[in-house]
């Protein structure tokens, strides 16, 4: 587990990356939120969010592909 001090310079981290990709139209939703929080606490590495992420967003394409 990170220490305050540590979970506060991640939650910065977050909060900077999630306004960027705002900018560009890409909204975090409450499981992507869920999942940052994750890192923010230790919970996971920050391997394990990118590999969740990716995971998430490759089943997201192919659900899309199955509706076309």
């Amino acid at each position: 587990m990170r220490t305050p001090e540590e979970q506060e310079k991640w939650r910065e981290h977050f909060k900077q990356s999630n306004a960027n990709l705002a900018l560009e139209g890409m909204l975090m939703d409450e499981h992507d939120l869920a999942d940052q929080e994750k890192v923010i606490t230790g919970e996971w590495t920050v391997d394990e969010y990118l590999e969740e992420s990716r995971r998430q967003a490759h089943e997201l394409e192919h659900l899309r592909r199955g509706v076309q």
